[in-house]
């Protein structure tokens, strides 16, 4: 999952995250930092 992907299915969950907020979640997710979470990442 890229980091657009993560904001379009926060929003269209009615998220009010706001840009700043999916991106530092994005960061501290990405371990390995190639821009992508896992899927085994996401789920837990």
């Amino acid at each position: 999952m890229i980091l657009k992907e993560l904001k379009d299915g926060l929003l269209k969950q009615g998220s009010k995250f706001i840009e700043y907020n999916i991106s530092k979640l994005m960061e501290a997710i990405d371990e390995i930092e190639n821009g992508k979470i896992e899927f085994k990442k996401f789920i837990s």
